[in-house]
């Protein structure tokens, strides 16, 4: 067992000093400063450190606190420098590449755990983000947390509340997690938990994430003397994602402008825009949800865009092959789990139960991001669960190619998953 343990040590340590290296190469020959939305974020985390009100372009909420927070406690610390974004992103990286392994490994075992964090070291977008100030990395540590959490072996209510917790962090870090405890209980649910059961746990998770939440609910309170539960952005995103000029992506505004509404009458003013078309349009809706859910999964190059597309608009080629490379590894992970998935199930092979939450978790976003705005950026929080499935599935039709599941949960167990 001791033998076990130090293979899987080294394996580890391996497996993050080679993505380790691979991002530190990354930022020597890319270096690039934040843009667009990270460039906000970093402002924001900057203003911060400085002692100074969460305020920007006439905004008190319309940007998600949770990442620019997590920030500037770094920039307090060490400086508000880029180069202090690369260390977090680097130590973001270590974080997350530990999770994966545990995840893996209590679902299917050290083999699984060994493939995943391989696929997740390697993965060229997530590589090419490491100079940018993109939230989506933080949001995946705190989702695989939770995820983990959830299939941690004990149980209580302790358990239950830091799963709400971690909840709560992630959705003050991208919002559109909010209800994310509905994945949570639909696995709970799928495991044939009572309905009393579910109900406690619903509970449960409302008290973690409630005692997150509520602080900077509080303060927008104060701040607009009217009930703000993270942020204020929400009906202004649904309408801009949901009129005539909807195109699936990012648009500057809808058919109506809601610049001249203020920051809270914005968000109320686009849901009710956004609800009358959708109900008004319900076949142009169904095909831009189409539209989106292709732009959601179609591109899986948003770290190479940030730090090549734009200083190499005259060098297109040079932008191309990283591009190619990253969307290719991407095509190659869906392949390997789909093509994985239908042959054990034509096989009668079993997988655990345990990976209907990283499924649910990726039907979560991939449903969401089909009503509001959508882009392969908004899937990189799903990366570490998907290298999670990757290396669930070809592991186990490797070596366990007709396992019955309980074969499986023996093996794992052996080798103290």
């Amino acid at each position: 067992m001791e033998l076990v343990d130090k293979t899987r040590t080294h394996w580890l340590g391996g497996t993050i000093l080679v993505g380790l290296a691979l991002r530190s190469v990354w930022v020597l020959l890319f270096w690039s400063e934040p843009s667009s939305d990270g460039r906000t974020y970093f402002s924001l985390a900057t203003k911060l450190a400085h002692g100074e009100d969460y305020f920007i372009g006439d905004t008190w909420a319309y940007w998600p606190p949770g990442y620019p927070l997590f920030l500037q406690v770094w920039f307090r610390l060490f400086g508000e420098g880029y180069l202090t974004l690369v260390v977090v992103n680097l130590g973001l990286f270590i974080v997350t590449v530990l999770l994966v392994a545990s995840l893996a490994r209590r679902i299917a075992g050290p083999g699984a755990s060994r493939i995943a964090t391989l696929l997740f070291a390697l993965w060229p977008n997530l590589i090419a983000l490491t100079s940018s100030a993109s939230k989506e990395l933080l949001v995946m540590v705190l989702l695989l947390s939770a995820l983990r959490v959830q299939l941690a072996r004990s149980v209580g209510a302790s358990r239950i509340v830091l799963v709400g917790a971690l909840l709560g962090f992630t959705a003050l870090v991208q919002p559109s997690f909010m209800l994310f405890a509905f994945v949570i209980l639909a696995y709970d649910w799928l495991r044939v938990a009572s309905f009393r059961q579910l109900l406690i746990h619903a509970l449960l998770l409302s008290v973690g994430f409630a005692l997150v939440v509520t602080p900077w609910t509080l303060r927008n309170q104060r701040v607009f003397g009217a009930f703000v539960l993270i942020t204020t952005n929400g009906g202004s995103n649904f309408y801009r994602a949901n009129n005539p000029l909807a195109t699936g992506g990012f648009t500057p505004r809808g058919e109506v402008d809601l610049s001249s509404h203020g920051e809270i009458e914005s968000g109320r003013v686009g849901f009710e825009l956004g609800k009358r078309w959708v109900m008004e349009n319900p076949v142009d809706f169904f095909l831009l949800s189409l539209r989106k859910q292709i732009l959601f999964l179609g591109d899986d190059s948003n770290g190479v865009y940030e730090a090549l597309r734009r200083r190499l608009s005259s060098h297109l080629a040079l932008y191309a092959v990283p591009k190619a490379s990253c969307n290719t590894f991407w095509l190659a992970i869906w392949l390997a789990i789909g093509i994985g998935s239908y042959a054990l199930i034509k096989n009668g092979t079993l997988i655990p139960f345990d990976a209907t939450l990283l499924v649910l978790s990726v039907a979560y976003l991939y449903g969401l991001h089909s009503v509001f705005e959508s882009d392969g950026k908004y899937h990189v929080p799903l990366t570490g669960v998907l290298a999670v499935l990757a290396g669930i599935v070809i592991y186990i039709g490797s070596r366990f190619p007709d396992a019955r599941l309980d074969d499986l949960s023996k093996h794992r167990d052996g080798e103290k998953a």
